[in-house]
Order: C-alpha cells, then sequence, then structure tokens
C-alpha cells in the first residue's frame, strides 16, 4: 500500500503545486484557518485551490486562537516560527490519528522569514511524522508556470488578508534552544488537544 498524506494547503502559489507534484500519492489537504487574523476570503481561496486540484473533501482547523497565544505570551518575534511549528505539531497528530503516513508542504527555501535554512531546521523538530517539501529548491518562476498550468495561479493572486498578526521584525536564524523556552510559556498540547477538538472535514 502507498503511503498516504496530509497536505498543507495556504491557498498560496506554493502549496497547491507541491500537492499536484505529489499527485499519484493520495492525499488529504488541510486548512490551517487564521481567523480573526485572516478573513473569509483566504479560507475560500484555499478551498477554490483544493477543488481545482480534484479534491472532494478538506480538514479545516481553527488555528487564530493559538496565534493569539503566542502573541500574548512570547516574544513576538518568534510568532512566525511558532506559528509553523504548531501546525506541524498538531498536523502530525492529526496524521498519526487518521493513519495518514508524512506531510506535504510547499516550502521553498529562504523565501519568507520562516522558511530560511535555520527556521526550517528549527520548525522541523516538531514533527511527529516524515515531512516532504517537493519545492524546497525550486525557482519561483518554475512554480508559477507550474501554478498556471494547472489552473491555480488566478486563485492564488486573489486579493485576500492572509495573516495580520505577523510581526514587524520577524526572526530569520530562531534556535531552537530558545524556541523551546518560549512554547515552555504556554501548554502546547492543551492548545493541540482544542485545536484537533474543533477539526472540521469539509466537503468541498
Amino acid at each position: 500500500m502507498r503511503p498516504r498524506a496530509l497536505t498543507l494547503i495556504s491557498g498560496g502559489i506554493d502549496s497547491p503545486v507541491a500537492s499536484y507534484v505529489l499527485r499519484d500519492y493520495e492525499q488529504m489537504p488541510v486548512y490551517f484557518d487564521n481567523f480573526p487574523f485572516a478573513g473569509d476570503d483566504t479560507r475560500e481561496r484555499a478551498l477554490d485551490c483544493m477543488r481545482v486540484l480534484g479534491f472532494k473533501h478538506a480538514y479545516v482547523l481553527p488555528h487564530g486562537q493559538n496565534l493569539a497565544e503566542f502573541a500574548r505570551n512570547c516574544d513576538r518575534k518568534f510568532q512566525c516560527v511558532l506559528c509553523r511549528r504548531m501546525m506541524f505539531r498538531t498536523a502530525s497528530e492529526l496524521a498519526l490519528k487518521e493513519g495518514y503516513d508524512f506531510l506535504i508542504t510547499g516550502e521553498n527555501l529562504a523565501q519568507v522569514a520562516s522558511q530560511t535554512l535555520q527556521n526550517i531546521y528549527t520548525e522541523s523538530s516538531a514533527l511527529k511524522v516524515p515531512i516532504i517539501r517537493p519545492l524546497i529548491g525550486w525557482d519561483k518562476e518554475d512554480i508559477i508556470a507550474v501554478a498556471k498550468e494547472i489552473g491555480t495561479y488566478d486563485i492564488s493572486i486573489r486579493p485576500a488578508a492572509c495573516c495580520m498578526i505577523v510581526p514587524p521584525k520577524p526572526a530569520t536564524r530562531a534556535r531552537l534552544k530558545r524556541i523551546e523556552e518560549e512554547e515552555k510559556k504556554i501548554d502546547l498540547q492543551d492548545l493541540v488537544n482544542k485545536t484537533l477538538s474543533s477539526a472540521r472535514k469539509v466537503h468541498l
């Protein structure tokens, strides 16, 4: 039996292309909803990308309360890394619970603050299942070309309020030890449990 994946799809340009690249594997898309720090237009953009990719169902997980908890209790410059680690931690537990074997993401090296080499290393330690990043070394223009070919590009560039809690100067070289110290300020497992208990499987 081929391994099955949970695919993190944000509705941006990259993650739908990552899903398409690994289309021969059975996938279930996952969207982390940043409401109230992102709008309905952001969620609908992601769901529309999933529809174009041929998915019939998706998991929608509330993530805004996690972002608020980090902003209240942790050093703001680490917000993006803490966010990514929480997504990985929660998606890993969902994968283990539902029988999925690995995660797929659209990360592209050094494109944004959370995707610098050091930050990717720090974020990855939160994983409990394997992860595949098929676009990690791709040129951005090549990703855009595929997105246009498969019909997700025009959806991904629709105006949307993606995340309104990004810090003005996010850390680009977050060290694991420091991040773990920040995470001690909050009850991570409680956040994971609340997120999973509120997860919805939606029909596309």
